[in-house]
C-alpha cells in the first residue's frame, strides 16, 4: 500500500479523464473530486464549473448549421416579399389600377358602364339616352337634340310641356291644340287653317291674313286674294 508519506505516484493529471474518486468522494492531497466523480486538479474543477455555467445545451448550436435567427428573419421576408407580391383587394396580378379583372378581362371600373365601380354593375338610362360611368358611379348622357331636364332626356324643339327650354310648358290656348314647333308654342290647327299669331285662321278667306299671316286687305280676301270692290271677308 502506498501513502501519502511515501509519495504515491499517480497517473492523475490536469485532464478530465482522471481516476474515479474514493465512495466516499475523497482523492489524493492536491486533487479534488470533480462533479462527474474523477478526481482532477483544483484549478481544472474550476475551469470546469465554470465551462458548465457559460455553456447552456438550449442555446448550443451546430456552428455548421444557420443561425436559427437568421433562419427565422429570412423566412420572415420571404413572408413580406410573398405578401408584397400579392396583388390589392380585387387586383389579381395583370391587371393595372383602376381596373379590375371581371370574369376573363380587365375591366376599367372607373368608366365601364357594364361593370361600374365593381364587376357586373351595370348602368341604366332613361329613354333617349345612353348609360354612362364616370369615377365609378352610374350617370347617363342625353342623345343629340335632346336636353336633361330632371332625370329625363327632353327634345325641348317639340315637347310642350318643355317648349324650349326645361319646364317651359306652352300656355293653354283654349279650345285649340297646343304645338311645340321649333321651340315656340304655336296652336295645332285643323286641316284647312293655319296659326298665325297664336289663332288659326282660313288663308283663303281671312282678310286680316289673306294668302299669308300678316296681309290684311282693305276689302274681301278671296281664295287668298284681296278685291278692293267686294266687302269685307273673314275666315
Amino acid at each position: 500500500m502506498c501513502t501519502v508519506l511515501l509519495g504515491c505516484s499517480s497517473s492523475l493529471d490536469a485532464r478530465l479523464d482522471g481516476k474515479a474518486c474514493s465512495a466516499r468522494g475523497e482523492c489524493l492531497a492536491g486533487f479534488v473530486c470533480s462533479a462527474d466523480g474523477r478526481c482532477v486538479r483544483p484549478e481544472v474543477a474550476s475551469d470546469s464549473a465554470a465551462d458548465a455555467v457559460g455553456s447552456t445545451p438550449e442555446l448550443e448550436q451546430d456552428a455548421s448549421a444557420p443561425l436559427r435567427v437568421g433562419t427565422q428573419t429570412s423566412a420572415v421576408i420571404a413572408s413580406d416579399a410573398a405578401f408584397d407580391a400579392q396583388p390589392e383587394d380585387g387586383m389579381p396580378a395583370g391587371c393595372a389600377a383602376p381596373a379590375m379583372s371581371c370574369g376573363q378581362s380587365c375591366v376599367d371600373v372607373a368608366s365601364n358602364p357594364d361593370h361600374c365601380g365593381r364587376c357586373d354593375l351595370r348602368c341604366e338610362a332613361p329613354p333617349n339616352a345612353e348609360p354612362a360611368c364616370v369615377h365609378g358611379s352610374c350617370d347617363y348622357v342625353c342623345g343629340t337634340s335632346f336636353v336633361r331636364c330632371g332625370a329625363a332626356c327632353i327634345h325641348v324643339e317639340r315637347d310642350v310641356a318643355d317648349c324650349g327650354a326645361c319646364g317651359a310648358a306652352c300656355p293653354h290656348l283654349g279650345p285649340l291644340t297646343a304645338l311645340c314647333d321649333a321651340g315656340s308654342c304655336t296652336p295645332l290647327c285643323k286641316p284647312g287653317k293655319v296659326a298665325c299669331n297664336g289663332a288659326c285662321v282660313d288663308l283663303a278667306k281671312d282678310h286680316f291674313n289673306c294668302g299669308q299671316c300678316g296681309r290684311v286687305c282693305a276689302g274681301k280676301c278671296d281664295r287668298g286674294a284681296c278685291d278692293p270692290h267686294g266687302g269685307q271677308g273673314q275666315g
